[in-house]
């Protein structure tokens, strides 16, 4: 139940913009530093928690030796930089909850209400990234810096975040195949251009090791995501009802952003078709495109329609259904997230279960 109160308090929150900027202000800063404080000393949540610790107490030397882990120099570094400093695995999280975070805000503050948005984030990108999977949930918070770079039509700087993001989860690297899309506009000839450039670079991505290490996991293995479905269900709807009905608008209402936004929305219904040859894959790239989805669902408030109401309340609605059932009905999300305990110092934690349940 704490998630649950945590996310009806964050749609709530997102109603009192209207007493003045002040308070819309001091609000959003609270609630972002209490959502950084609830990731980043949680104690034993999260599927991958015990995963990452081990790895954590490991030898520095395995590091750069680890299978497909020298890509991930940022992941291998900031572990050999923390244990040198006599530091230990909730210091990692305490990092990777910053990264995230920052990321998350610099996103946040480019739409009209930040509170909005951090609650559209609460049930699948919040609870699923600072909360488990702590190398996507760093290179989403880098992906977030490179989504303003393309925005804002920063090359360099693009490229750089995808690197970032790229050293702490290597599926990453795969958003470097929009950078010839950041200069030029969307038209046949461009787009013609660019696959002619970029299909022999995509193709030494899926033949390298990486790609091999990836293809033998996620496509020649039984490994599967049965959330990926939910996941990335939401996300083929959310680029559908954008290119169906939010398209011409936006691009007289953001034409700053409404190319990045454009392509994002193609992205999310090809990663649907991704589910068919690996939920995995699909999963792992559907979360990073969980940046230009969320800008959607915050926006969808002061695009004019006569749907716009009933559009804002569906999004809040489909979310809280699926976080609902996720929560209810999956033995992982019992057995990873329940109950939620914190932990701020070494030999002590607190948990916190505000509607404990009943034991028999």
């Amino acid at each position: 139940m704490t998630y649950y109160l945590i996310f009806f308090l964050l749609l709530g929150a997102s109603f009192l913009r209207k007493f003045g900027p002040e308070i819309e202000r001091f609000l959003y800063l609270f609630l972002l530093f209490s959502l950084f404080i609830f990731c980043a000393f949680r104690y034993e949540i999260g599927c991958d928690w015990l995963t990452y610790k081990e790895i954590y107490n490991y030898d520095d030397a395995v590091y750069f030796f680890r299978q497909g882990g020298t890509l991930e120099f940022g992941y291998n570094l900031s572990m050999i930089g923390l244990k040198a400093l006599g530091l230990g695995f909730q210091a990692f999280n305490i990092l990777i909850a910053l990264i995230f975070f920052t990321g998350l805000n610099a996103i946040a503050q480019r739409n009209i209400n930040p509170i909005f948005f951090l609650a559209l984030a609460f049930p699948i990108v919040i609870v699923n990234l600072p909360m488990s999977g702590l190398r996507q949930a760093a290179a989403f918070g880098f992906l977030c810096f490179a989504s303003l770079s393309f925005i804002d039509k920063k090359m360099f700087r693009y490229i750089l975040f995808v690197l970032l993001a790229t050293s702490f989860h290597s599926s990453a690297i795969i958003f470097l195949l929009l950078s010839p899309f950041l200069r030029f506009e969307l038209t046949q000839k461009n787009i013609l251009l660019a696959s002619i450039f970029l299909a022999p670079i995509a193709g030494v991505i899926l033949t390298s090791s990486y790609g091999n290490i990836a293809i033998s996991r996620y496509v020649d293995s039984d490994l599967a995501s049965s959330g990926s479905y939910f996941r990335v269900g939401i996300l083929f709807l959310v680029g559908s009802y954008f290119l169906l009905f939010l398209k011409a608008n936006w691009k007289e209402l953001f034409p700053r952003d409404y190319k990045f936004i454009l392509l994002s929305s193609i992205a999310m219904i090809g990663c649907f078709f991704i589910l068919l040859l690996s939920t995995v894959i699909a999963d792992r790239l559907g979360f990073y495109l969980w940046i230009p989805a969320l800008i959607i669902l915050a926006r969808m408030q002061t695009i004019p329609n006569r749907y716009r109401q009933l559009s804002v309340a569906s999004s809040f609605i489909g979310l809280l259904l699926i976080f609902t059932f996720w929560a209810n009905y999956s033995y992982f999300f019992d057995r990873c997230y329940n109950p939620y305990q914190m932990k701020f110092l070494a030999n002590h934690y607190h948990s916190i279960d505000f509607f404990p349940q009943k034991i028999a």
